[in-house]
């Protein structure tokens, strides 16, 4: 009867043994699992933010380097269209007084001529 006693004694002992060690390795492979799912979920949401801002950053450059060019150019074309239309203005001026010059100078031959043909 005694040894029946302890058998079961021993058994239970064995048995409750076996079910807190399989409890604790449940608890630890689950601990684990949500672990690792939580550091993989901040890798990801990290990584997706860190392209997101770089990708926002890379459009940003683009855009303002776009913006100073067409400023640039529209800047360098208004210039030289400045200078053309000031380099046309002179060289009308120039052409104009040439002009003016070149009448006076004909006229005062002219005057000069008829004079001379008046007086003789």
């Amino acid at each position: 009867m005694v040894v029946v006693v302890v058998v079961v004694v021993v058994v239970a002992v064995v048995v409750v043994v076996v079910v807190v060690v399989v409890v604790v390795v449940v608890v630890v492979v689950v601990v684990v699992v949500v672990v690792v799912v939580v550091v993989v979920v901040v890798v990801v949401v990290v990584v997706v933010v860190v392209v997101v801002v770089v990708v926002v950053v890379v459009v940003v450059v683009v855009v303002v380097v776009v913006v100073v060019v067409v400023v640039v150019v529209v800047v360098v074309v208004v210039v030289v269209v400045v200078v053309v239309v000031m380099v046309v203005v002179v060289v009308v001026v120039v052409v104009v007084v040439a002009v003016a010059a070149v009448a006076a100078a004909v006229m005062a031959v002219a005057v000069t001529c008829k004079n001379k043909h008046t007086y003789n």
